[in-house]
């Protein structure tokens, strides 16, 4: 299990791609071909940068569609490869990796290529249940990973075996084997062009599951595009800034990453408008209750900012919640 490629998946975003490499470049790689694969769009910009980086580590294959695929036939595009690879790693443009990431993913792979209740490989460590936005933290075991029921789209290993099984099954039941997540709130928003959907209903309907690390090594950056309507930095993950293999640092910022009040305030700072106009509002009917209930000078501008904060932590709950819309989420 030796012949891995790392896979980088560009559509029109040249400097979500080039941040990407750049972060490849400073990883801990020996040798490794690299293929970067691009949809069709309406600009050359990223076919240009793509031909004109240099990889050091190895083989570079530059892969142009002549038509648009979009997102989902992209994606299963890239399991074609396995043709002529053992695994892929497979990293859409606005992810970066940790210098660590390729020797984790071929360690992981070699052990697991063989395990039939596998389906994949995440790279990536969820600091937070993105269905609830409630905090998230895998219970802790003598062991260097854990495993969940949910196919990873933000950093992931595709091994041939399993990821034929995975298509064999999507070829055969695309059209009628949603049924297992269509009570799932969050998969029912997303549209057609989502193929993360059918890759965790193959592993709730055929109980496989993917291996996840305890500290990501990637991040997903959420950038404006298919799927993201305005940038966001809410799926960051504090990525094993380290080089050393098979050993994992638990750090003090890993415990506090996925709190609900960091969550509060890394929402707060990417949505300063919304927070702004509740601001003025939730104050002046403060103010109206504070002057009723004769709250003592002394005291009103502490208890006002109080009040104002705790309120405003209520309603982004809420709203992240329930009109996630508002804040450019679907």
């Amino acid at each position: 299990m030796e012949n891995i490629a790392i896979v980088t998946v560009a559509y029109n975003r040249v400097k979500s791609l080039s941040r990407l490499l750049n972060s490849l470049l400073c990883a801990d790689i020996d040798n490794a071909p690299l293929i970067i694969s691009i949809d069709k769009s309406n600009t050359n910009e990223v076919e240009r940068y793509a031909n004109d980086f240099i990889w050091p580590y190895g083989e570079k294959k530059v892969i142009t569609h002549k038509e648009n695929l979009g997102l989902r036939k992209h994606i299963l595009s890239i399991g074609q490869l396995l043709d002529y690879y053992d695994a892929v790693i497979v990293l859409e443009d606005d992810i970066i990796v940790a210098p660590g990431f390729y020797k984790f993913a071929v360690a992981a792979t070699k052990f697991y290529c063989n395990d039939n209740n596998i389906a994949g490989i995440s790279l990536y460590n969820y600091p937070f249940n993105y269905q609830t936005f409630e905090p998230f933290d895998a219970l802790k075991s003598e062991y260097d990973v854990y495993f969940m029921q949910i196919a990873m789209s933000w950093g992931q290993v595709w091994m041939r075996d399993s990821w034929r099984r995975f298509y064999n099954w999507y070829e055969q039941t695309k059209h009628n084997k949603l049924a297992c997540i269509n009570n799932i709130y969050c998969f029912k928003e997303w549209g057609e062009k989502s193929w993360l959907k059918y890759h965790i209903a193959y592993c709730i309907d055929q109980n496989k599951y993917f291996v996840y690390p305890y500290s990501s090594y990637s991040t997903n950056c959420a950038d404006k595009g298919t799927h993201v309507t305005t940038n966001l930095f809410v799926f960051q993950s504090p990525l094993k800034w380290s080089k050393q293999e098979n050993t994992i640092t638990k750090t003090y910022f890993d415990n506090i990453y996925a709190t609900p009040i960091k969550l509060f305030f890394k929402w707060a700072g990417h949505n300063t408008i919304i927070i702004l106009g509740l601001s003025q509002i939730i104050s002046t009917y403060i103010k109206i209750g504070f002057s009723y209930f004769s709250v003592p000078e002394i005291m009103n501008p502490f208890l006002r900012h109080i009040f104002l904060w705790i309120i405003l932590y209520i309603l982004s709950i809420i709203i992240r919640k329930y009109f996630p819309r508002i804040i450019g989420q679907k």
